[in-house]
């Protein structure tokens, strides 16, 4: 596997904390008209049509980035001995293999598969992906570990910045998950100067390979070492245990409809909800 070289590199602010994100959304306002003619009475309502249209596209066309790491599925990047470039006891840095990053689309999104052909059980994985867009709803899953976190680092002049999704802990629980996560929300890390042009998404460009990063500017910090007894064990070894070594990282864009949801829940909300209806009189 192709080297790098690291020097001067920022691996993630994995103390960096946001709050919540905090969605103030429009009210749709309705009108009612009454019209009379030739003895007849109709109640009509009308729906601003141009509010409504915008909170239905963009309840729709707003996306967050889901990465969820599950065991399983056909590997890539091998973590091997050779190929981990150790930052310290039980920590290692890998590469991921071009196969997977050629794969991945417009907006970064798609597979990453590993597999642990260390000695030891992985017990750690923290993927660092190049981020160029950062006011997204990031979240984050796992059946492996018991713990998963994001951290966001802002590019610094040439350096990219990086989206770190850390996966850990091992022993009795449900799996981890964390999220939505908006760095750029509140009084986020990047409140002063958020990045924010950008896809739905990782930056596919500073992913996949080319001349000067044959493997790509992202990367994997590895941990390994003996996990905790309970349901979930890590990633352990090959020569231990072939159907528990392998890995797949999926990283999606699924819809986030919570305005469409607003819209809906307004218009079948008792006294909101306007029926038109007709009285027809003797002459």
């Amino acid at each position: 596997m192709t080297s790098k070289n690291w020097t001067g590199r920022t691996f993630g602010n994995k103390s960096a904390t946001t709050r919540p994100l905090e969605v103030r959304d429009s009210v749709v306002q309705y009108t009612a008209r009454t019209d009379g003619q030739n003895g007849g009475c109709m109640k009509s309502f009308r729906v601003l049509a141009m509010g409504a249209m915008a909170l239905l596209s963009v309840g729709w066309l707003q996306a967050v980035p889901v990465v969820r790491l599950t065991l399983g599925g056909g590997h890539t990047t091998d973590i091997t001995s050779a190929d981990c470039t150790m930052l310290g006891p039980g920590t290692c840095i890998v590469l991921f293999n071009p196969v997977d990053l050629n794969a991945l689309d417009a907006n970064g999104l798609g597979s990453l598969g590993i597999q642990n052909d260390l000695a030891q059980t992985i017990t750690g994985l923290d993927f660092f992906l190049p981020t160029v867009n950062f006011n997204q709803n990031f979240q984050a899953s796992t059946d492996l570990f018991t713990n998963a976190s994001l951290a966001f680092t802002p590019a610094v002049g040439p350096v990219d910045g990086y989206t770190s999704v850390d996966f850990f802990g091992t022993g009795n629980g449900t799996g981890g998950t964390v999220g939505p996560k908006n760095p750029c929300s509140g009084l986020g890390l990047f409140i002063f100067n958020c990045p924010v042009n950008g896809p739905v998404g990782f930056d596919a460009e500073s992913l996949k390979p080319d001349a000067q990063f044959p493997n790509g500017e992202g990367f994997l910090i590895v941990t390994f070492g003996t996990a905790n007894s309970g349901t979930l064990g890590g990633l352990t070894p090959c020569s231990v245990n072939a159907s528990a070594c392998e890995a797949t990282l999926a990283a999606t864009a699924v819809p986030e409809p919570r305005l469409l949801l607003l819209l809906l829940v307004l218009l079948s909300s008792p006294g909101v909800l306007v029926m038109a209806r007709r009285k027809l009189y003797r002459r």
